[in-house]
Protein backbone atom coordinates (compact mmCIF):
# COMPACT_ATOMS: atom_id res chain seq x y z
CA UNK A 1 0.00 0.00 0.00
CA UNK A 2 1.06 3.58 -0.81
CA UNK A 3 1.72 6.11 1.66
CA UNK A 4 0.64 8.52 -0.57
CA UNK A 5 -2.48 10.37 0.08
CA UNK A 6 -5.30 10.29 -2.18
CA UNK A 7 -4.75 13.77 -3.13
CA UNK A 8 -1.38 12.75 -3.80
CA UNK A 9 -2.35 9.90 -5.80
CA UNK A 10 -5.11 12.00 -7.68
CA UNK A 11 -2.15 15.07 -8.52
CA UNK A 12 0.52 12.37 -9.81
CA UNK A 13 -2.62 10.38 -12.25
CA UNK A 14 -2.87 13.92 -13.69
CA UNK A 15 0.44 14.83 -14.55
CA UNK A 16 0.42 11.43 -15.96
CA UNK A 17 -2.58 12.22 -18.22
CA UNK A 18 -0.36 14.95 -19.22
CA UNK A 19 2.47 13.92 -20.43
CA UNK A 20 0.33 11.33 -22.13
CA UNK A 21 -1.83 13.64 -24.30
CA UNK A 22 1.45 15.91 -25.08
CA UNK A 23 3.59 13.06 -26.05
CA UNK A 24 0.99 11.28 -28.44
CA UNK A 25 1.70 12.45 -32.03
CA UNK A 26 -1.08 14.96 -33.48
CA UNK A 27 -2.07 14.94 -36.71
CA UNK A 28 0.57 16.01 -39.33
CA UNK A 29 -1.28 17.93 -42.40
CA UNK A 30 2.67 18.27 -44.06
CA UNK A 31 2.83 14.41 -44.12
CA UNK A 32 -0.76 13.72 -45.37
CA UNK A 33 -0.24 17.07 -47.91
CA UNK A 34 2.71 15.79 -48.81
CA UNK A 35 1.76 12.08 -49.44
CA UNK A 36 -1.26 13.45 -51.84
CA UNK A 37 0.95 15.49 -53.61
CA UNK A 38 3.52 12.68 -54.01
CA UNK A 39 0.91 10.76 -55.73
CA UNK A 40 -0.46 12.98 -58.00
CA UNK A 41 2.88 13.51 -59.28
CA UNK A 42 3.64 9.39 -59.80
CA UNK A 43 0.14 9.31 -61.40
CA UNK A 44 1.58 12.09 -64.05
CA UNK A 45 5.00 10.27 -64.67
CA UNK A 46 3.19 7.00 -64.84
CA UNK A 47 0.15 7.60 -66.52
CA UNK A 48 0.75 10.92 -68.68
CA UNK A 49 -2.05 13.18 -69.98
CA UNK A 50 -3.32 12.88 -73.31
CA UNK A 51 -3.41 17.07 -73.77
CA UNK A 52 -2.30 20.35 -72.55
CA UNK A 53 -5.45 21.08 -70.70
CA UNK A 54 -5.56 17.30 -68.61
CA UNK A 55 -1.67 18.23 -68.18
CA UNK A 56 -2.18 21.46 -66.59
CA UNK A 57 -5.34 20.19 -64.45
CA UNK A 58 -3.31 17.71 -63.12
CA UNK A 59 -0.72 19.69 -62.93
CA UNK A 60 -2.52 22.18 -60.62
CA UNK A 61 -3.89 20.35 -57.93
CA UNK A 62 -0.51 18.92 -57.09
CA UNK A 63 1.47 22.02 -56.63
CA UNK A 64 -1.56 23.46 -54.62
CA UNK A 65 -0.97 19.95 -52.49
CA UNK A 66 2.52 20.37 -52.28
CA UNK A 67 3.01 24.38 -51.02
CA UNK A 68 2.50 22.97 -47.26
CA UNK A 69 4.88 20.44 -47.47
CA UNK A 70 7.47 22.52 -49.25
CA UNK A 71 7.27 25.23 -46.81
CA UNK A 72 7.50 22.66 -43.54
CA UNK A 73 11.10 21.62 -45.60
CA UNK A 74 12.57 24.66 -45.98
CA UNK A 75 11.67 25.87 -42.48
CA UNK A 76 13.19 22.46 -41.65
CA UNK A 77 15.99 23.67 -43.31
CA UNK A 78 16.45 26.91 -42.11
CA UNK A 79 15.07 27.01 -38.41
CA UNK A 80 14.89 30.60 -37.35
CA UNK A 81 16.92 32.23 -40.13
CA UNK A 82 16.53 34.04 -42.89
CA UNK A 83 12.34 33.42 -42.03
CA UNK A 84 11.79 37.00 -44.71
CA UNK A 85 12.81 34.68 -47.84
CA UNK A 86 11.43 30.96 -46.25
CA UNK A 87 7.91 31.32 -47.99
CA UNK A 88 9.43 32.58 -51.99
CA UNK A 89 12.23 29.68 -51.54
CA UNK A 90 9.67 27.00 -51.19
CA UNK A 91 7.63 28.52 -53.80
CA UNK A 92 10.45 28.79 -56.25
CA UNK A 93 11.15 25.10 -55.55
CA UNK A 94 8.14 23.82 -55.91
CA UNK A 95 7.78 25.72 -59.53
CA UNK A 96 11.12 24.22 -60.31
CA UNK A 97 10.04 20.52 -59.79
CA UNK A 98 6.41 21.42 -61.19
CA UNK A 99 8.34 22.89 -64.33
CA UNK A 100 10.53 19.52 -64.15
CA UNK A 101 7.45 17.25 -64.37
CA UNK A 102 5.41 19.38 -66.80
CA UNK A 103 8.76 19.39 -69.46
CA UNK A 104 8.72 15.21 -68.72
CA UNK A 105 5.02 14.89 -69.41
CA UNK A 106 3.79 17.61 -71.55
CA UNK A 107 2.04 15.76 -74.73
CA UNK A 108 3.51 15.75 -77.91
CA UNK A 109 1.78 17.35 -80.57
CA UNK A 110 0.45 15.01 -83.33
CA UNK A 111 -2.08 15.79 -86.26
CA UNK A 112 -6.09 16.27 -86.04
CA UNK A 113 -8.37 18.07 -86.87
CA UNK A 114 -8.10 21.73 -85.97
CA UNK A 115 -10.34 23.33 -83.59
CA UNK A 116 -12.10 26.35 -84.30
CA UNK A 117 -10.14 28.09 -81.49
CA UNK A 118 -6.75 26.92 -83.42
CA UNK A 119 -8.26 27.64 -86.56
CA UNK A 120 -8.27 31.07 -85.48
CA UNK A 121 -4.57 30.81 -84.11
CA UNK A 122 -3.56 29.64 -87.68
CA UNK A 123 -5.24 32.59 -89.66
CA UNK A 124 -4.13 35.35 -87.05
CA UNK A 125 -0.80 35.72 -88.88
CA UNK A 126 -1.97 35.05 -92.56
CA UNK A 127 -4.70 37.70 -92.55
CA UNK A 128 -2.81 40.42 -90.62
CA UNK A 129 0.08 40.42 -93.43
CA UNK A 130 -0.20 43.45 -95.54
CA UNK A 131 2.27 43.52 -97.64
CA UNK A 132 1.23 41.50 -101.22
CA UNK A 133 1.13 37.40 -100.31
CA UNK A 134 2.87 34.93 -102.32
CA UNK A 135 0.64 31.94 -103.98
CA UNK A 136 0.39 28.67 -101.60
CA UNK A 137 0.63 25.09 -103.08
CA UNK A 138 -0.14 22.39 -101.25
CA UNK A 139 1.38 18.77 -101.81
CA UNK A 140 1.82 15.66 -99.81
CA UNK A 141 3.06 12.45 -99.58
CA UNK A 142 1.52 10.47 -103.06
CA UNK A 143 -0.23 6.91 -101.24
CA UNK A 144 -0.24 8.42 -97.75
CA UNK A 145 -3.82 9.04 -97.55
CA UNK A 146 -4.34 9.94 -93.75
CA UNK A 147 -1.51 12.89 -94.29
CA UNK A 148 -3.06 13.88 -97.62
CA UNK A 149 -6.44 14.02 -95.38
CA UNK A 150 -4.76 15.92 -92.56
CA UNK A 151 -3.25 18.28 -95.16
CA UNK A 152 -6.15 18.98 -97.27
CA UNK A 153 -8.05 21.33 -94.23
CA UNK A 154 -5.37 23.79 -95.14
CA UNK A 155 -6.76 25.01 -97.96
CA UNK A 156 -9.68 26.73 -96.61
CA UNK A 157 -7.61 27.97 -93.87
CA UNK A 158 -5.20 29.90 -96.14
CA UNK A 159 -8.14 30.97 -98.85
CA UNK A 160 -10.71 32.25 -95.30
CA UNK A 161 -7.52 34.35 -94.65
CA UNK A 162 -7.49 35.50 -97.95
CA UNK A 163 -4.77 33.75 -99.74
CA UNK A 164 -4.53 32.00 -102.80
CA UNK A 165 -4.02 28.66 -102.87
CA UNK A 166 -2.68 26.63 -106.44
CA UNK A 167 -6.07 24.78 -107.91
CA UNK A 168 -7.82 25.46 -104.60
CA UNK A 169 -6.30 21.49 -103.38
CA UNK A 170 -3.40 19.74 -102.15
CA UNK A 171 -1.20 17.60 -104.51
CA UNK A 172 -0.19 13.94 -103.93
CA UNK A 173 3.33 13.91 -105.18
CA UNK A 174 6.60 11.53 -105.07
CA UNK A 175 9.61 13.22 -103.25
CA UNK A 176 13.31 12.52 -104.39
CA UNK A 177 14.54 13.20 -100.76
CA UNK A 178 11.40 12.69 -98.56
CA UNK A 179 11.12 14.37 -95.09
CA UNK A 180 8.29 14.02 -91.96
CA UNK A 181 6.64 16.73 -90.91
CA UNK A 182 5.83 19.72 -92.39
CA UNK A 183 8.31 21.43 -94.93
CA UNK A 184 8.21 24.90 -96.60
CA UNK A 185 9.73 24.91 -99.84
CA UNK A 186 10.91 27.64 -101.79
CA UNK A 187 12.84 28.27 -104.90
CA UNK A 188 16.31 27.94 -104.26
CA UNK A 189 19.18 29.25 -106.53
CA UNK A 190 22.85 28.66 -106.62
CA UNK A 191 24.50 25.60 -107.62
CA UNK A 192 24.65 21.97 -106.01
CA UNK A 193 27.42 19.59 -106.05
CA UNK A 194 27.14 16.23 -105.50
CA UNK A 195 30.72 16.08 -105.50
CA UNK A 196 30.88 18.81 -102.21
CA UNK A 197 28.80 18.56 -98.92
CA UNK A 198 29.42 21.84 -98.70
CA UNK A 199 27.41 23.25 -101.28
CA UNK A 200 24.13 23.87 -101.79
CA UNK A 201 20.71 25.76 -102.87
CA UNK A 202 19.55 29.04 -101.14
CA UNK A 203 16.17 30.53 -100.92
CA UNK A 204 15.11 34.26 -99.66
CA UNK A 205 13.41 34.39 -96.45
CA UNK A 206 9.96 36.04 -97.57
CA UNK A 207 7.00 37.87 -95.56
CA UNK A 208 5.11 35.44 -96.88
CA UNK A 209 7.04 32.89 -95.81
CA UNK A 210 7.53 34.01 -91.95
CA UNK A 211 3.74 34.46 -91.76
CA UNK A 212 3.34 31.18 -92.89
CA UNK A 213 5.59 30.17 -90.23
CA UNK A 214 4.06 31.52 -88.02
CA UNK A 215 1.02 30.27 -88.85
CA UNK A 216 2.44 26.63 -88.06
CA UNK A 217 3.78 27.64 -84.89
CA UNK A 218 0.44 29.18 -83.58
CA UNK A 219 -0.63 25.66 -83.98
CA UNK A 220 2.22 23.96 -82.12
CA UNK A 221 3.46 22.70 -85.02
CA UNK A 222 7.30 23.65 -86.26
CA UNK A 223 7.91 22.94 -90.12
CA UNK A 224 10.97 22.65 -91.83
CA UNK A 225 12.53 25.46 -95.00
CA UNK A 226 13.33 23.73 -98.39
CA UNK A 227 14.86 24.35 -101.85
CA UNK A 228 13.27 23.77 -104.76
CA UNK A 229 15.49 24.66 -108.21
CA UNK A 230 12.36 24.00 -110.63
CA UNK A 231 9.42 26.05 -108.62
CA UNK A 232 8.92 29.18 -109.65
CA UNK A 233 9.13 32.94 -108.04
CA UNK A 234 6.44 33.85 -105.69
CA UNK A 235 5.19 30.20 -104.42
CA UNK A 236 5.47 28.72 -100.85
CA UNK A 237 4.76 25.06 -101.81
CA UNK A 238 4.11 22.85 -98.15
CA UNK A 239 4.70 19.70 -98.48
CA UNK A 240 2.99 17.45 -95.67
CA UNK A 241 5.36 14.50 -95.25
CA UNK A 242 4.97 11.42 -92.47
CA UNK A 243 4.23 12.32 -89.48
CA UNK A 244 6.99 13.03 -86.78
CA UNK A 245 6.81 11.39 -83.05
CA UNK A 246 6.63 15.52 -81.81
CA UNK A 247 5.33 17.71 -84.65
CA UNK A 248 6.44 20.80 -82.04
CA UNK A 249 10.06 19.25 -82.11
CA UNK A 250 12.45 22.13 -82.85
CA UNK A 251 13.71 22.49 -86.72
CA UNK A 252 16.59 23.99 -88.45
CA UNK A 253 14.01 25.97 -89.40
CA UNK A 254 13.50 27.08 -85.65
CA UNK A 255 16.70 27.37 -84.91
CA UNK A 256 17.56 30.20 -87.51
CA UNK A 257 14.64 32.34 -86.74
CA UNK A 258 15.17 32.02 -83.13
CA UNK A 259 18.96 33.67 -83.90
CA UNK A 260 17.19 36.19 -86.45
CA UNK A 261 15.26 37.67 -82.91
CA UNK A 262 11.32 37.69 -82.76
CA UNK A 263 11.19 41.15 -83.67
CA UNK A 264 12.50 40.05 -87.05
CA UNK A 265 9.68 39.93 -89.69
CA UNK A 266 11.07 39.73 -93.18
CA UNK A 267 13.52 41.71 -94.93
CA UNK A 268 17.46 42.27 -95.12
CA UNK A 269 18.84 40.10 -92.07
CA UNK A 270 20.88 42.29 -89.60
CA UNK A 271 22.92 43.73 -90.72
CA UNK A 272 22.83 43.99 -94.00
CA UNK A 273 23.21 40.52 -95.22
CA UNK A 274 20.33 39.46 -97.66
CA UNK A 275 17.64 37.66 -96.43
CA UNK A 276 18.50 33.77 -97.36
CA UNK A 277 18.56 30.42 -95.51
CA UNK A 278 20.70 27.26 -97.20
CA UNK A 279 19.41 23.75 -97.52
Amino acid sequence: MSNKTRQQRRAEAREAAKLLLHGKPGFRWDYTLGFFGAAVGIILVLAPPKTPTETILWLAPMFGLLCYPALHIVRAIFGDKLRQIQFPVAIVLLLGLSFGIAKHVWPSVHRHTLTSKERYSFEKPLAEQKESREEIQLTCDAGAEPTCVYGAQFVNFFREAGWKVSNNRIEPVRMNNPMAGVVLYKRGVGKLDPDKWNSGLWSALTVSLISVRNAFVNIGIEPESGNNPQMPEGIISIHFGMEKEDEGAPTDFTNLMKKLGRNWHGGPIPPRDPPISEK
